[in-house]
């Protein structure tokens, strides 16, 4: 008993606990893959993590896509409503230049998936220009962009319960 602060209590050997083959199995996990940057985030701007959402079904103004955008300090999100694939370099170079000039921070990395929206001259030229680092997660490895991913997965999920408790249809 550590300090005497029970008493009264009988001391007994504890048996090591022994596992079954197949419940180690099914507990099993995969190891954790670190993502390409393990820097430190230490303020806004340090990290912008952006994802592309959908098709959806089309909306009353014919949006079927969601660009939705993260600095990954303050957690800030947001998101933007498009009509196709295309616009999402568009909107996200003017939600980053918008960031910079309202902010006092410097965007120092973006990180995306590989999508075309995002790879692609128009965007490059404008990451280089503004001399910002951009890092792709590998195809198929969402985790490697998990906090954007979960992002999305919340709003998914805070969108259709809004649509369910409105009795609205779900292409609003």
């Amino acid at each position: 008993m550590k300090l005497n602060a029970a008493t009264g209590i009988p001391k007994r050997k504890l048996l090591p606990i022994k596992l079954c083959h197949s419940c180690s199995i099914a507990k099993s996990q995969h190891r954790p893959i670190k993502s390409p940057s393990r820097k430190m985030i230490q303020q806004s701007g340090d990290l912008i993590v952006a994802d592309l959402m959908g098709p959806f079904p089309p909306s009353i103004n014919n949006k079927k896509y969601a660009l939705i955008i993260q600095d990954v300090f303050s957690r800030v999100t947001v998101a933007i409503a498009l009509s196709n694939k295309s616009e999402a370099k568009i909107w996200l170079i003017q939600w980053m230049l918008q960031f910079m000039n309202v902010s006092e921070y410097k965007i120092k990395t973006i990180r995306t998936d590989n999508g075309t929206e995002f790879k692609n001259n128009i965007f490059s030229d404008f990451l280089k220009e503004k001399d910002i680092n951009h890092e792709f997660s590998m195809p198929y490895e969402h985790h490697q962009n998990g906090q954007i991913e979960r992002t999305n997965r919340t709003i998914s999920e805070m969108e259709r319960t809004s649509l369910i408790t409105a009795n609205l249809p779900g292409n609003l």
